[in-house]
């Protein structure tokens, strides 16, 4: 995650901020895995003094195979758009959820749309 430059900071000490999320992976299923990378903007809520934030946002995905078991998302880019949460459970450590969907928003010939729960522990240095 790098910061982006457009934030808020209410007088309640509430603040909206952006950052450029960028993920990379393997998507495993239906006896198959593809490579996943993705980069886009995320939105970030909090309020000062409380351990978490919520975060949402949406980016561009790219998946290096398109049919996975039985599956065919189509096209190799697809959008990914997410909301969750993350709480810190220590100096350097956070503990997330999200809620997901990836689809190639009809830019493929099949385009089935991916819906899925993620968790996310992430230790900061």
């Amino acid at each position: 995650m790098v910061p982006l430059p457009w934030q808020h900071t209410w007088a309640s000490g509430s603040s909206l901020r952006t950052e450029l999320d960028c993920s990379a992976g393997v998507l495993r299923g239906l006896g198959a895995e593809s490579f996943i990378a993705g980069i886009g903007p995320a939105v970030l809520f909090g309020s000062l003094g409380a351990p978490g934030h919520l975060r949402a946002g949406i980016s561009a995905t790219y998946l290096g195979r398109t049919e996975l078991g039985e599956r065919d998302f189509g096209f190799p880019l697809q959008f990914t758009s997410y909301v969750g949460f993350e709480i810190e459970v220590g100096r350097h450590l956070e503990f997330g959820y999200r809620f997901q969907h990836m689809s190639n928003a009809g830019l493929g010939s099949h385009n089935p749309g991916l819906n899925l729960h993620a968790l996310s522990l992430t230790y900061r240095f």
